[in-house]
């Protein structure tokens, strides 16, 4: 007890960063426990990769705005950025090459995964995908430090389970083949494969621009878990598993496939919303599609969405029920107290499904979808935390202390 009678100093230097204080101890070990549980105001890295700035609310990837990118950029060039940190035309095309490579040369993998497709959740069978594949060709993937080849290779696997799983595993060499066309556009050629027709160029844009929005979100629960693993010195495939795992969790971006069922159940039963949402607050259920741990204001990537379901009225007339409960979810929860009384805006599983629905996905593959988009993001913070030479990760526990 005596130590409570230091100085903050004594202990810390304090710098501060966008006028909010820093702490950080003058030594490795000091003699001092913090409960932060959650993590919730402590940083473990720096990182230049993605940028939260909820107070206006914005989003960057890389210093550039989300809703620029999605607007202007391709999904592959978009990776590139948050991998590398730069954009230059020739090294792009060079990485979509790469791309295009593996998936020709991973040729067999429809075949060995379509029997694993009715044994697992669309979650589940992205890692377990990936860990076949890299099973295949671990001697020549396992220990490379090249962060373009692993990206190549993981979104070629990614592309190719999320046809496979599209298809059910029954028409295997068919994907396969039509993962084989000649194309530019590399979500052009998976969206063939996995709804078995040529998509159209709706559907195509709708794609790119889901998973730019995905691609990168700071420093959340699986990106922690990501740069958690990439600190023990494991590869980066098996951190992105990991990084899987953690998202499957409702809390996280199992979120969006329970929002995907919600409206799947609303639809079938033609529940009206407002009733929905008074049931769900008298039962004291978690209504799910708003509430974020940053935002407290729209998450701009929910704002996005909700302005191209707007502009894009008519691309959407296909599913135009499933749009008007999305819409009528949105009017409920801006008019009712408890919800803006404490900052519960919509979020992005509030409209990811309605994306995906269009583009020809069933709310079951939600959750896989935006692991596809988000396995950018944690390669890019896994090679940087290689990068920052960080000692493994080992936080404290406060052990037999009871809770106050």
């Amino acid at each position: 007890m005596e130590a409570l009678s230091n100085k903050l100093s004594d202990y810390f230097d304090v710098e501060s960063v966008d006028g909010r204080p820093l702490l950080k101890p003058q030594r490795r070990h000091v003699d001092l426990r913090i409960l932060d549980e959650g993590l919730v105001q402590t940083a473990i890295c720096r990182s230049r990769i993605g940028r939260i700035d909820a107070s206006i609310p914005r989003l960057e990837y890389r210093g550039y705005d989300v809703a620029e990118l999605a607007d202007h950029a391709d999904f592959l060039e978009v990776a590139f950025l948050l991998l590398t940190g730069h954009s230059e035309p020739t090294a792009i095309l060079d990485f979509k090459r790469q791309v295009d490579s593996y998936m020709e040369r991973l040729c067999d993998l429809p075949v060995t995964l379509s029997s694993m497709v009715r044994k697992s959740t669309a979650t589940d069978f992205l890692a377990l995908s990936i860990l076949t594949a890299l099973s295949q060709r671990e001697a020549e993937l396992k220990d490379d430090s090249r962060p373009l080849n692993v990206a190549a290779f993981l979104l070629a696997v990614i592309g190719i389970s999320v046809a496979v799983y599209a298809r059910g595993g029954s028409e295997a060499l068919d994907t396969h083949d039509q993962l084989q066309l000649t194309r530019t556009n590399f979500i052009d050629r998976l969206l063939h494969a996995a709804l078995s027709r040529q998509p159209e160029l709706f559907a195509v844009s709708l794609m790119n621009k889901f998973l730019i929005l995905h691609a990168e979100h700071g420093l959340n629960c699986s990106t922690a878990v990501v740069r958690a693993v990439a600190s023990t010195g494991a590869d980066p495939f098996a951190a992105v598993v990991a990084g899987i795992c953690a998202f499957k969790g409702p809390l996280h971006g199992g979120a969006s496939e329970e929002v995907g069922k919600m409206y799947d159940g609303i639809f079938r039963e033609s529940l009206d919303v407002a009733r929905f949402i008074d049931d769900c607050l008298a039962r004291r259920c978690r209504l799910m599609g708003f509430g974020h741990r940053i935002y407290k204001k729209p998450d701009p990537r929910a704002a996005y969405m909700k302005r191209l379901l707007i502009d894009e009225r008519e691309n959407f007339s296909l599913i135009l029920p499933y749009v008007g409960i999305c819409e009528a979810f949105d009017q409920e929860v801006r008019t009712r107290d408890y919800f803006t009384d404490r900052g519960l805006c919509p979020n992005p599983d509030l409209f990811n499904g309605i994306l995906l629905r269009r583009i020809g996905f069933p709310s079951e593959m939600n959750t896989m979808l935006l692991c596809f988009s988000r396995s950018i993001g944690w390669l890019a913070h896994y090679f940087d935390s290689l990068d920052s030479k960080a000692p493994i990760l080992r936080p404290q526990e406060l052990y037999g202390v009871a809770r106050t």
